[in-house]
């Protein structure tokens, strides 16, 4: 039972952490912007995503490696 919720948060997690990369890339096409709007809209981003990414990597990694734990024991 555990194994199962960690697997479903790690997966979770991952999709997050991959959508919003994908969505960031997809979203912010430098061809569609002026170069000052560019760097405005990179500054913001970073801004506002920088605590939150860095937590999803961390949570994800502690979980990966819980999941790890488990079915090495398994």
């Amino acid at each position: 039972m555990p194994t199962t919720i960690l697997r479903f948060l790690n997966v979770i997690l991952a999709a997050l952490l991959g959508g919003s990369s994908f969505g960031m890339w997809m979203g912010f096409n430098i061809s569609n912007f002026f170069p000052s709007t560019y760097v405005a809209l990179q500054q913001n981003t970073i801004h506002m995503l920088n605590a939150l990414m860095i937590s999803l990597v961390i949570m994800a990694t502690i979980i990966t490696t819980g999941v790890a734990a488990f079915d090495w024991r398994a």
